[in-house]
């Protein structure tokens, strides 16, 4: 079953709620999209990411058998191919 959730419509207490269980899920595969998981380096870039795109960064971090919040020149290929900023 899959379930979509407008974040645009939630209360703050919601949404911090959601992005204090999501903080758990880092480098796990139950990781939403919400919480922030990677290396300084990339700040700008991953700041900058939808939701979806996070999660899909995260996903093939986790694929390659990298760690999440660590930095490397996988790690960069990988931010690279999949952060694309938000429309």
């Amino acid at each position: 079953m899959t379930y979509s959730i407008n974040l645009e419509t939630v209360t703050e207490n919601t949404f911090s709620g959601l992005l204090a269980l999501d903080k758990t899920f880092v480098g796990t595969r139950d990781y939403m999209g919400l919480a922030s998981f990677w290396a300084s380096a990339y700040k700008f870039t991953m700041r900058e990411c939808s939701v979806a795109n996070c999660k899909r960064v995260h996903h093939m971090l986790l694929l390659h058998d990298l760690v999440v919040y660590e930095e490397s020149d996988a790690h960069l290929a990988i931010i690279e191919k999949y952060a694309k900023p938000r429309n």
